[in-house]
């Protein structure tokens, strides 16, 4: 079985947020929670949460087994599309809700951009916060949408880029990844 312990490490430019809710997500900047200029040429735009416990190389992320016509069994982010008149933000927290049943107390860290689809017309905003961890314990979601997900699962990040991923986890995640630099420095 994969590594599933972390130590709990703040980053300094981590913006702290002591609520159980999803108000750590919610209170992105207004530049944060809207799509870049250019929105209009996307063909659609997604949003969703990289949760990460830990940091640097010891970082853990919380990753969904997904249950889809659309890369079953691929491990992925909390998150899906964004519905009409929604922001990028409210969307990744009703996605993560709508998923595990809630979001853990984070710090939001920063917001990572990448392209996804076949000709990379679709936007994809994923919020990575940085997870408390009390003890030795990491959160749990407290229900999985088993429609969308078989399984979720943390892992250390060496061991998820070796998973089966979702094309917009693997951009994150794995070296060279179109999102995967933003994401080592977020994480320090």
């Amino acid at each position: 079985m994969l590594l599933l312990l972390a130590l709990g490490r703040r980053s300094a430019h981590a913006e702290a947020v002591g609520s159980s809710s999803a108000d750590w997500l919610l209170r992105a900047s207004p530049t944060a929670a809207n799509p870049p200029p250019g929105g209009a040429t996307r063909t659609k735009t997604g949003a969703g949460v990289l949760l990460v416990a830990g940091g640097g190389g010891e970082a853990l992320v919380l990753l969904l087994q997904r249950k889809s016509k659309h890369h079953d069994a691929a491990w992925g982010l909390p998150g899906g599309n964004v519905e009409g008149g929604e922001s990028l933000a409210s969307a990744a927290a009703r996605e993560a809700r709508e998923e595990m049943g809630a979001l853990p107390p984070a710090s939001l860290l920063a917001t990572v951009d990448v392209a996804r689809g076949d000709s990379g017309r679709k936007f994809y905003r994923a919020f990575v916060g940085l997870v408390e961890v009390k003890g030795d314990s990491l959160w749990t979601p407290p229900r999985l949408d088993t429609d969308e997900s078989r399984d979720y699962a943390w892992f250390s990040l060496a061991d998820a880029a070796t998973l089966p991923l979702h094309p917009v986890a693997a951009a994150l995640l794995v070296a060279g990844g179109e999102g995967a630099a933003s994401v080592a420095e977020a994480l320090g």
